[in-house]
């Protein structure tokens, strides 16, 4: 399974889920899934009562598994995909690279107490700052605070979420057309100039102590439709992620679901 945080679903393939009878389902009950890259996963919709352990919590079942594994970029021995459901899940997680392990824990584990190197940032929700009554369908994803700037001028305050799933150090969606306009002109004439690998925007995570100029982003879609994005996103226009270019600079990564807390260990 490829455990992904900027999802709160779960995906297993209807071959493998079938050989362990773990989502029941009814064949007619088929409909399609677009990720935030606008990839079209088909699902089958399990019947209302379908079993469940401590980190897969029910889910859907995927019936073109080796497509998917083509699409995202997976391994072929992957046959699912497993989220964190933030604004339900009572656990702590830990990804341990450093020991290539997954731990689901009850509580905060002891031997992380008053770690020297351990920096922790506060886990918002997605709706932070623009709560609607769509709020608690949607803010399900731990996100983080941040201050990005444009072309040195055009100083925003988006909220990325760590996502897994994202393969880049920081992607964004801009929602704002004359915003999307402006960082693509200024990302042309930068990279005519200097480069492709020159950096045209200024990254910061305060309670990470980062702060960057050196960081490559990558526009992608916008994650909602236009009719979605007034009641979801609200007046926000630029939502973020931070993907697994960011999360391999750290040894470990903890989130604390149910404080709302992020703990990180850098690499020495």
């Amino acid at each position: 399974m490829f455990f992904d945080t900027g999802t709160s679903e779960n995906f297993i393939d209807i071959n493998f889920s079938d050989k362990v009878d773990f989502l029941p389902h009814k064949k007619n009950m088929k409909f399609t899934f677009k990720t935030i890259s606008d990839i079209t996963l088909n699902l089958i919709q399990p019947d209302s009562l379908y079993k469940t352990d401590c980190v897969f919590n029910g889910g859907w079942s995927l019936t073109d598994m080796n497509e998917t594994r083509k699409l995202l970029n997976l391994g072929d021995n992957v046959n699912g995909i497993v989220g964190i459901n933030y604004a339900f899940f009572k656990d702590v997680v830990e990804i341990n690279f450093k020991n290539k392990k997954l731990y689901i824990w009850d509580s905060f584990p002891k031997k992380y107490l008053n770690h020297a190197k351990m920096l922790q940032v506060k886990i918002v929700r997605s709706d932070d700052g623009h709560k609607t009554k769509y709020s608690d369908l949607w803010s399900k994803y731990p996100y983080i605070k941040s201050s990005f700037t444009i072309a040195d001028s055009i100083h925003l305050n988006p909220l990325f979420c760590l996502d897994t799933g994202c393969t880049p150090y920081a992607a964004i969606a801009v929602y704002d057309s004359l915003l999307f306009t402006t960082l693509m002109e200024h990302k042309k004439n930068i990279t005519e100039k200097y480069g492709i690998n020159y950096p045209t925007t200024r990254l910061q995570l305060p309670e990470l102590g980062i702060d960057s100029s050196y960081v490559s982003i990558s526009a992608i879609p916008p994650f909602h439709t236009d009719k979605e994005k007034s009641d979801i996103v609200g007046t926000k226009k630029i939502e973020g992620l931070l993907g697994m270019g960011f999360f391999i600079k750290y040894e470990i990564v903890l989130f604390d679901c149910m404080n709302k807390i992020g703990y990180f260990i850098k690499r020495e």
